[in-house]
């Protein structure tokens, strides 16, 4: 049985496959098997992919026939294919120190079944941006600015409600043990954008977190299009007035007013409402998810478009 099981969930990222997957093999701590898996992917992914099947460490490669719509349904297939103690979920476009696995892992005990690490945060090319933990120096007191060790249930009551503090999932290893069963997460599977928030916040609640503060992690930052999908920023901000909603219900939440104002308004602004957005149902529906934790919502929306009128006459 190996120690580690890597899953490695790709759709079209044929340009990094190969940096991600060596990354991987490549590691100076080598007890490990590979589980590739492609949700249907439109470019030369499966060509890459099928380079490394025969490879001694690869131990399943698995092409998903239609697109399954959301990333955290890959995560749960290749759950259900591993054999290994602990969980690497190695994005298919971010890449690793080579020695990622080796000083994580030493923090695995009894007690702490999480490790993650801070990350370099990269362009599209690879030019590094800076350190991930820079984001966190929004929060009242930021903690990350060296190792930790803390109680998973007080960093959910702390911080966790707020915001994703492992916004990346290839900076993490974690028990299998601690996987969710896929029954208490159904509706996750479904999400495109929040579902790791969910499945962190429920492994949080049952063991020790660790967190080593040096970069051993890139997490690529792809730019966003100038011409934003309506759409997909709307479904987006609900996924996160839901799981803000369901996080801030919980009578443990100790957030200060200043943080969750913040956050209100980062996904507020995120969203890029504008005038002709009202006319849409989704929009209202969303709008009203919005304000059951955020009363200040509409204001916020009519803010937003009477300054874009002045600022355009």
């Amino acid at each position: 049985m190996p120690k580690v099981s890597v899953i490695i969930p790709n759709y079209n990222h044929a340009r990094f496959l190969n940096q991600r997957i060596d990354s991987v093999l490549n590691q100076s701590f080598q007890d490990f098997e590979v589980i590739i898996l492609d949700d249907c992917s439109t470019d030369n992914s499966r060509e890459i992919i099928e380079a490394y099947r025969e490879h001694p460490k690869v131990s399943h490669v698995i092409f998903n026939e239609q697109n399954s719509g959301s990333p955290f349904a890959q995560w749960y297939r290749g759950f259900g294919v591993t054999n290994g103690e602990l969980i690497w979920i190695a994005e298919s476009d971010d890449y690793a120190s080579v020695d990622f696995l080796e000083k994580l892992i030493p923090y695995i005990n009894a007690a702490t079944g999480l490790a993650y690490c801070d990350s370099l945060e990269t362009d599209e090319d690879g030019r590094q941006l800076g350190r991930w933990s820079r984001w966190q120096d929004h929060f009242s007191e930021n903690i990350w600015i060296s190792d930790f060790e803390r109680g998973g249930e007080w960093l959910n009551e702390n911080y966790h409600s707020l915001y994703n503090i492992i916004p990346n999932a290839s900076s993490a290893i974690f028990k299998r043990n601690l996987v969710p069963p896929q029954v208490a997460v159904s509706e996750v599977v479904k999400m495109r954008y929040v579902g790791d928030w969910y499945v962190w916040q429920l492994i949080f609640k049952k063991t020790q977190v660790y967190y080593h503060h040096q970069a051993l992690n890139y997490f690529r930052n792809h730019p966003s299009s100038t011409r934003a999908d309506q759409t997909l920023l709307t479904q987006k901000a609900t996924e996160y007035y839901r799981a803000l909603k369901s996080f801030l219900s919980q009578q443990t939440v100790r957030t200060k007013s200043a943080d969750l104002e913040r956050r209100l308004s980062e996904i507020f602004d995120a969203w890029k409402l504008g005038a002709k957005s009202l006319l849409k149902i989704s929009v209202w529906r969303s709008l009203l998810i919005a304000y059951s934790i955020d009363k200040k919502i509409f204001s916020r929306v009519f803010d937003k478009i009477l300054n874009t009128k002045s600022g355009a006459q």
